[in-house]
C-alpha cells in the first residue's frame, strides 16, 4: 500500500521487521531504523544547543538518516497502531 509507505512509523515498522528478519537491512531500507540499548538519550538543537528531548534507560527507536527525537518503544508502537488504525479506517478495512 502505498500510503503505508508514506507514513514515517509504518516505513519505521518495515525497517525493523526486515532488520530482524533478515539480521541486517539492504537497498530496500526505508528509514534507515535502529533498535538500540541505552543509559540515557537527549537531543539537542545544533545551534542553539537547547535540549530538545530526553529519555530514561531503556530501548529507543531512530534512524540513521535522522529523526526529529528517537523514539521510545512504548511512544513508538502507540503511534505505529493509531498510524495503522487510520489508514485501515480510511479505507474501510476495519471491522
Amino acid at each position: 500500500m502505498r500510503e503505508a509507505d508514506q507514513t514515517e512509523s509504518l516505513k519505521f515498522c518495515a525497517d525493523l521487521a526486515n532488520g530482524s528478519k533478515h539480521l541486517k537491512l539492504n537497498k530496500y531500507e526505508r528509514k534507515g531504523a535502529k533498535l538500540l540499548y541505552v543509559k540515557s538519550f537527549s537531543t539537542a538543537d545544533a545551534k542553539t544547543g537547547e535540549v530538545l528531548s530526553e529519555g530514561p534507560i531503556g530501548y529507543i527507536i531512530f534512524s540513521k538518516h535522522g529523526t526529529p527525537k528517537p523514539y521510545t518503544l512504548v511512544d513508538f508502537a502507540k503511534g505505529a497502531v493509531q498510524d495503522w488504525t487510520a489508514l485501515l479506517s480510511k479505507h474501510g478495512l476495519l471491522i
